[in-house]
C-alpha cells in the first residue's frame, strides 16, 4: 500500500521539476537577450501596454506572467528602465536570485539616479537584501552617484552594509547573571556568534549560532542558545544603525540594561 501511495507523488515530480528547470532557463535566456540589446527608446505606446497588463498579473501574484509580460515590454522599449527594475521584482518573488541580481545590476546602469532608491526601498526586492552581490551594487553606484553630485540618496536598510564582517562585542552584568559574546555578521544571513552565559545556580547558558535577516528599514538577528537557559533564543531586533550599535557595543549592567521585551527579545 506505501508503494502505491507514493506512486503519484513520485509521478507528480517528474511531471513539475521539469517546468520549474525550464522556467528558470526561460528567465536566464530573457535576462541575456535584454542585456544585449540597445537601450534605446523604441515603442513607448506598446511597452506601456503590455506594462499595464504586467502590473495586473503582478497583483495577482502570477509572477511568471508579469515577468514574460515586462521582457516583451522592454524588448518594445529598450531604453525603459522600470521594465528592467520590474523584471528584477517579479523574478526575486519568484525565487529566482541569480536573474533577479542580473536585473538589478542592468536597471542600475541604465539610470541609477533613478533606480538606487527602489532597490533599496522596495519590498519585493526583500529576498535579495541578505546577497553579498546585492550590497556591492549598492555600494557601488551609491559611491557612483555622489562622485556624480546626484541627488539620489541612500535609505531603506542601507546601513546593514556598514556593519557586514565586522565583529562586535556584548557584555551584560548584573548581581546574579552574566552574558558575553561576539557576533560577525555575514553576508546571505549568515553569522558567526560565540559566547555563554552564567548565573548564581551555578548555570551555563552557550551560544551555538544564529541568523539575520532584513525586518522593514532594520534586522532581526536569532542567537541560539543551549544548556541551562531560560529560553533557547534571543531576538534583537535593532531598527537602525545606532539601535545595533548599542546592543552590540560595551558592557550592559543593571544601569544600562538596553531595551528589551519579554523573556530573549529585546528591541
Amino acid at each position: 500500500m506505501r508503494l502505491l501511495k507514493a506512486i503519484p507523488f513520485f509521478l507528480i515530480l517528474l511531471y513539475f521539476l521539469p517546468i520549474a528547470a525550464a522556467a528558470d532557463y526561460d528567465s536566464r535566456a530573457y535576462l541575456n537577450e535584454l542585456t544585449a540589446l540597445i537601450k534605446i527608446t523604441g515603442n513607448a505606446k506598446e511597452g506601456q501596454a503590455l506594462h499595464t497588463r504586467a502590473m495586473e498579473s503582478h497583483g495577482k501574484k502570477k509572477y511568471e506572467d508579469s515577468e514574460k509580460l515586462w521582457y516583451l515590454a522592454a524588448k518594445a522599449d529598450p531604453g525603459w528602465v522600470e521594465a528592467y527594475f520590474n523584471l528584477a521584482c517579479s523574478t526575486t518573488l519568484q525565487g529566482k536570485i541569480i536573474v533577479a541580481l542580473g536585473y538589478v545590476e542592468l536597471a542600475l546602469a541604465m539610470d541609477s539616479a533613478k533606480t538606487l532608491p527602489w532597490v533599496m526601498n522596495d519590498p519585493d526586492l526583500a529576498g535579495l537584501r541578505t546577497y553579498a552581490k546585492y550590497f556591492q551594487l549598492v555600494e557601488t553606484y551609491s559611491a557612483k552617484n555622489r562622485a556624480s553630485g546626484s541627488n539620489a540618496t541612500p535609505g531603506g536598510s542601507h546601513w546593514i552594509a556598514e556593519v557586514l564582517g565586522k565583529t562586535f562585542t556584548y557584555r551584560f552584568r548584573g548581581p546574579d547573571y552574566t552574558r558575553e559574546m561576539e557576533i560577525t555578521l555575514k553576508p546571505e544571513g549568515q553569522m558567526s556568534v560565540t559566547g555563554e552565559s552564567t548565573d548564581s545556580m551555578p548555570s551555563r547558558c552557550r551560544v551555538t549560532g544564529g541568523n539575520w535577516s532584513i525586518q522593514n528599514e532594520g534586522l532581526r538577528i536569532v542567537i541560539y542558545l543551549e544548556g541551562r537557559c531560560y529560553v533557547d533564543s534571543s531576538v534583537y531586533i535593532p531598527r537602525s544603525k545606532d539601535d545595533f550599535m548599542e546592543m552590540f557595543s560595551g558592557d550592559h549592567g543593571p544601569s544600562n540594561p538596553g531595551r528589551y521585551y519579554n523573556w530573549g527579545k529585546y528591541e
